[in-house]
């Protein structure tokens, strides 16, 4: 059951290609994989070309926030799993390619 429930985690994390995820988010997909990470603080620059636009709880927009992208969420997924995953360029490409390789390990 547990690997069925971390299955479904990735799946839905796959949704998160070119998000950023707060605190709870976080831990949200890492806790059930034994992992605490360090956050990253970063600043919304929604001005420029491919920027990051930032959102609380509430959808109120803000300026700086404090947690992961899907991608770095993913990838420390993976190497926790022993995960061996693709070098792409694009991070959405990466992300997507991690977390099948995670659910492939998951199901063996």
């Amino acid at each position: 059951m547990i690997k069925e429930n971390q299955i479904q985690l990735i799946q839905e994390l796959e949704n998160y290609h070119h998000g950023f995820l707060n605190k709870e988010g976080c831990e949200y997909f890492l806790q059930p994989f034994g992992i605490t990470a360090k956050l990253d603080n970063v600043k919304a620059n929604p001005q420029d070309f491919k920027g990051l636009a930032l959102w609380d709880n509430n959808g109120k927009s803000i300026k700086e926030a404090k947690g992961l992208s899907g991608l770095d969420i993913s990838s420390l997924i993976a190497v926790k799993l022993n995960v061996v995953t693709l070098n792409l360029f694009g991070r959405g490409s990466q992300h997507r390619s991690n977390c099948e390789a995670i659910v492939k390990k998951l199901k063996v």
